[in-house]
């Protein structure tokens, strides 16, 4: 079903019938109706409606010639790529330890090393988790069979600048180990301040050569835009929960403005029904085995 679909059956409960004579006040609110419902059913749902599997790479050291000066944050030559934001940076000429790419031309901490034009080496060891997924929900696995651990934040953070080898974090040339990731750890980036991504998974020691990263992980719905309501794309939820679940969540969320033209009740009568199907949904696809694993249906 598409978004179209959606629009064309809501619209038989407003005031304004067809689309493309429709207010722009009267739009959004449909718009609006149309993304809470689409939210709370995603709520509703059983997981597996949420779910992907997402890969990524830990991308190997790569050698980087920038110009720095001491106590800036800011390059003054070369730049870093854009997908290197988050990356640890390890810059020579003397720095205090490992830094952090933050754009294309800036690192997160002021260096401490020598002016001048320097060697570094940008380690892959983030994978950036945006906004748009809500939750992390298996542990990172590598390619190479190992799945990594998470360690807290304050933990991973002590790793990353050196503590586990007995450094203190701050003394010139103290940095993280470098070889095959074992841990990892969620650095916040701007989620309070509206940013992208949320956050970053950094893991530990530096990768030191690529590595695919799977992970499973279940996804707030995508927002449907005005755009959306001309040019139709398709829903990101099942056709077969688009009538039973979807529709009554969406009419009954537009059931509290001003533009509806049904009957309240009976709106609220079919939000009921589609919350109890939703929960009668099966939460799995395939049958569950106990811990002895014994057959299905012995």
């Amino acid at each position: 079903m598409t978004t179209l679909d959606l629009a064309q059956r809501m619209l038989r409960c407003m005031r304004t019938t067809d689309i493309s004579r429709m207010p722009s006040d009267e739009a959004l609110a449909l718009l609006d109706a149309a993304n809470a419902g689409l939210q709370k059913a995603y709520a509703a749902l059983p997981a597996v409606y949420r779910r992907s599997t997402i890969t990524a790479v830990l991308r190997a050291p790569r050698a980087v010639t920038i110009g720095v000066e001491k106590y800036s944050v800011e390059l003054t030559s070369g730049n870093f790529e854009p997908s290197d934001r988050g990356c640890t940076v390890r810059i020579g000429g003397g720095d205090a330890g490992d830094n952090e790419v933050v754009t294309e031309v800036h690192v997160l901490a002021p260096y401490l090393g020598t002016t001048g034009t320097q060697q570094a080496t940008v380690y892959g060891d983030k994978i950036a988790i945006y906004g748009a997924m809500a939750h992390v929900t298996s542990p990172p696995r590598l390619h190479t069979g190992e799945v990594l651990c998470r360690v807290d934040t304050s933990q991973g953070r002590l790793r990353a600048a050196g503590a586990s080898q007995g450094g203190s974090g701050g003394g010139a040339g103290v940095g993280a180990e470098v070889g095959r990731p074992r841990s990892y750890y969620l650095a916040p980036v701007g989620v309070s301040q509206d940013g992208d991504p949320m956050a970053l998974m950094k893991v530990y020691p530096l990768p030191d050569v690529d590595y695919r990263v799977e992970l499973e992980c279940e996804f707030h719905p995508k927002r449907l835009t005005f755009l959306n309501l001309s040019q139709a794309v398709h829903l990101p939820i099942q056709d077969a929960v688009f009538e039973s679940v979807l529709l009554p969540l969406c009419e009954w969320e537009l059931a509290g403005t001003r533009f509806f033209t049904g009957d309240r009740q009976s709106a609220a009568g079919r939000r009921d029904e589609a919350l109890t199907h939703a929960a009668r949904i099966y939460a799995d696809l395939f049958p569950s085995e106990n811990r002895v694993r014994t057959p299905y249906g012995y």
